[in-house]
C-alpha cells in the first residue's frame, strides 16, 4: 500500500506520514539542518555560560555568551528562511 501510495505521489510511507519533510525544498532542508545543528550548539552556549558564570570565569562567560548569541541570530534567521 505504501509503495503504490508514493508511486501516486503521496506523502504516506511505511513508517507513516512524512508530509512535513516533502514539503520542503531541497535549500529548506538545508536550512532545518542548520536551525537543528544551531540549536544544540545555543543550548550548549547556554550551558557553558551558566557554568563560567558559577564558577567566576568572566572572561569565559563573555565569550560563550557572545557564541549563544551568534547562535541566536543564526536560528532566528534559519526560522525566518523556512517560513
Amino acid at each position: 500500500m505504501g509503495e503504490a501510495n508514493r508511486m501516486r505521489g503521496g506523502n504516506y510511507t511505511d513508517r507513516g506520514n512524512t508530509f512535513l519533510l516533502a514539503t520542503l525544498g531541497p535549500e529548506d532542508e538545508i536550512f532545518l539542518g542548520l536551525f537543528i545543528i544551531v540549536a544544540f550548539w545555543a543550548l550548549f552556549s547556554g550551558a557553558v555560560v551558566l557554568l563560567s558564570i558559577h564558577e567566576m570565569a568572566q572572561r569565559s562567560a563573555w565569550r560563550w555568551a557572545t557564541s549563544l548569541a551568534a547562535a541566536s541570530l543564526v536560528m532566528a534567521y534559519c526560522f525566518w528562511k523556512l517560513l
